[in-house]
């Protein structure tokens, strides 16, 4: 800033051989806007929808029984709205797809978690990958182009490897190994951790 540059150039008149002092640390970041959490439970696993305004995002909602499941919310950045997309599904980590009108996800029960596709108009579910005791599923992804989803699978509690589907959501051959954290598609730019949001309670 301004201020700052005055004062360094002050400094140097009194001593013009002396070493400027660096900045360690990045400045803080200002919010654009921010998602409040609601009840002591925050809204997780940010996505960007291709709008560029809107986010998909995860909130564990409380049920009648007094457990929690997850479920899949829609926040608009601009006007603040948040709506709630699916209703005791047990969804997680949704990635929209590249024409935004549905989104893959983890649904998780039993044990295990399966890998669904999400109508965002309609709260229907289409399992594409279902787990089972052995089998359990990771983190989908959408590729760019909406043609494929890769997810990470876990198989009798072996290291993560990478399945890939193609459309029309064919199962390719599985990836066995590889990194122990799933990576987006290649082809674009990750649209997680988005830095125009903030979140307020427990972090996932």
């Amino acid at each position: 800033d301004t201020a700052a540059q005055r004062e360094l150039v002050e400094e140097l008149k009194k001593d013009p051989y002396d070493v400027p002092d660096r900045r360690v640390h990045p400045r803080a970041k200002t919010a654009v806007a921010t998602l409040e959490s609601v009840n002591g439970r925050s809204f997780q696993q940010p996505r960007w929808f291709p709008d560029n305004r809107r986010l998909l995002v995860t909130r564990w909602t409380p049920r009648s029984d007094g457990s929690t499941s997850p479920d899949l919310y829609i926040w608009d950045t601009e006007s603040g709205d948040v709506d709630r997309i699916t209703d005791g599904h047990g969804v997680l980590h949704g990635d929209p797809a590249p024409d935004g009108s549905d989104a893959i996800a983890m649904q998780c029960h039993a044990g295990h978690c399966d890998v669904a596709r999400v109508d965002l108009a309609r709260d229907a579910m289409t399992t594409l990958l279902e787990g089972n005791a052995h089998v359990t599923y990771y983190r989908p992804r959408y590729s760019p182009d909406g043609r494929r989803i890769a997810a990470s699978v876990a198989e009798d509690g072996r290291g993560r490897g990478v399945v890939a589907l193609f459309h029309p959501w064919r199962l390719s051959r599985p990836v066995v190994g590889g990194a122990t954290k799933p990576r987006p598609p290649r082809g674009g730019p990750p649209r997680s951790a988005p830095s125009r949001t903030e979140q307020q309670g427990s972090r996932p």
